[in-house]
């Protein structure tokens, strides 16, 4: 069955370097399980590792960390040094560290599907600003350069592949266009192919999952256009997924109302012994639901307020 793993394996191979991918073991490409990053990270990356061996099956590993990007970020090399630090601290504990000296090597890179061309650094040297200590530490300093895949450099006609993987890259590729919708549709003849191979359905509802969230709702007419030139197989797939989101959308609406309501009561509670500051009402602003719930349980229980949530007890 196409999972995540399979939508990896479809894009990621046509990309990297020649040398490196005629040495893999694609078959036996899986997710490594776990949490691989940071907790606040995981939703966005734990999903997003994966691990492959070579032809040769050698017991050394090789972990492939890829990272989706919209934007380029002006330290990106440190960030990626922080999750390979964080994979190899979670090997060492796993069975697999067990009686082995060697540690994993790991290929980090970056799928870049911004509008405009990446234009951070791509290295660890290009952060340290200064090249004379660059060069006299040599090799006694820390060295990453992470892969760039930058989707905005590269023309549509040269992602190929699979046609699950040119469907997927074109989509990362044109997800923030005002006209996605439209190019969305004429990539019909993708879809059919990927319905013919087994578990492809289920690929095409994670593509245009994807899609949907990323770029949102088309206008009627538009979505009218999208549902007519899509197969027939996934017609009706996206009109259910379509009713879904908008519930989704619906009860999100609700939920951020029944938020600010509760913002509101907070303000009126903070104001009760004057004009709330403007630094008191950025932090309400900014405060989760249970943190307005304990604010507002402590405080109609005081005279006045005396503390924000989070604040450290004198």
């Amino acid at each position: 069955m196409f999972g995540q793993t399979a939508i990896a394996r479809a894009h990621l191979r046509p990309l990297l370097p020649a040398v490196l991918t005629e040495q893999l073991d694609w078959r036996r490409m899986a997710r490594v399980p776990g949490t691989t990053v940071d907790e606040r990270f995981k939703k966005l990356h734990s999903d997003l590792v994966y691990r492959v061996f070579t032809r040769g099956g050698e017991p050394l590993l090789l972990y492939l960390l890829f990272e989706h990007q919209r934007t380029p970020h002006v330290r990106m090399p440190l960030r990626m040094s922080a999750y390979i630090h964080r994979v190899w601290m979670d090997w060492e504990k796993s069975d697999a560290a067990k009686g082995s000296s060697a540690v994993p090597l790991i290929f980090p890179m970056v799928l870049y599907n911004g509008s405009r061309a990446w234009v951070a650094p791509t290295s660890m040297d290009e952060l340290y600003g200064s090249d004379s200590l660059v060069e006299a530490l040599g090799r006694f300093r820390l060295r990453l350069d992470f892969f760039l895949i930058d989707l905005s450099q590269i023309p549509d006609e040269e992602l190929t592949g699979t046609a699950l993987g040119a469907l997927t890259l074109l989509v990362f590729k044109h997800v923030d266009s005002d006209t996605f919708w439209e190019k969305f549709r004429l990539w019909a003849h993708l879809m059919e192919e990927v319905l013919r191979v087994p578990g492809g359905l289920r690929a095409l509802e994670a593509v245009f999952r994807y899609g949907w969230l990323a770029a949102g709702r088309p206008e009627p007419e538009v979505e009218a256009r999208v549902w007519a030139a899509l197969p027939s197989e996934l017609e009706e797939l996206a009109v259910t997924w379509a009713e879904s989101t908008r519930e989704e959308g619906r009860r999100e609406g609700r939920r951020e109302g029944r938020l600010d309501e509760l913002r509101q009561v907070v303000l009126d509670v903070v104001g009760r012994d004057g004009e709330v500051p403007v630094d008191v009402r950025a932090r309400i602003e900014a405060a989760t639901v249970d943190e307005l719930r304990d604010w507002l349980r402590d405080a109609l229980s005081a005279a006045t307020i005396t503390k924000l949530p989070g604040d450290i007890e004198g």
